[in-house]
């Protein structure tokens, strides 16, 4: 009889074991739940922090897309007019420094050949290199007529270019189409 008397007072004391250790148990739940709301709470919270963050680089970055490309924007045109403006520029700039744009332009025989081929191609450059061709010819032939007409009077003085139907020597020396001596300024 003590036997069963030991085994119901232990099945009592049993059920009560039992519910002291589930509740426990469940007391153990809810603070390991309490505190895994609590986490995700935190964590929830640092993730709207962090797309708050996220959200002002990306508004930055997009600030700054946008600097960058009207930056562009302005460079390309400012490129554009630039370019645009060169030839008129480079003209009027030439215009004004003759003796830099011979320099550079009549540097070889090549160059200066090629140069003299597009300036024969405008009608007032033709006109100046024809012109200038005539002179240089003038010029030339005043100083071959002078030597053969003096070594040819040297031999024979009666010598006389017109009983021979030979052109007359000049009398004055040709006329250059424009001033020979430099211009100062």
């Amino acid at each position: 009889a003590g036997v069963i008397s030991e085994e119901i007072g232990q099945s009592l004391l049993e059920p009560k074991d039992q519910v002291s250790q589930l509740t426990i148990l469940l007391d153990s739940a809810k603070l390991e739940i309490n505190d895994r709301a609590e986490r995700e709470r935190r964590l929830e919270e640092e993730l709207k922090e962090e797309r708050a963050r996220f959200a002002l680089v990306e508004e930055e970055r997009k600030r700054k897309i946008a600097e960058l490309e009207d930056a562009l924007g302005q460079a390309e045109e400012s490129a554009r007019a630039k370019e645009e403006a060169f030839p008129s520029e480079a003209a009027d700039w030439a215009a004004c420094h003759h003796t830099e744009v011979a320099r550079s332009l009549l540097t070889t025989p090549e160059e200066t050949m090629d140069f003299f081929k597009v300036m024969y191609q405008e009608p007032e450059g033709k006109r100046m290199i024809t012109e200038i061709g005539s002179y240089g010819f003038q010029c030339g032939q005043k100083d071959e007529r002078s030597l053969l007409y003096a070594r040819l009077l040297k031999r024979d003085p009666s010598f006389d270019p017109a009983k021979m139907k030979l052109p007359a020597l000049y009398n004055e020396e040709p006329a250059p189409p424009f001033p020979l001596s430099p211009r100062i300024g």
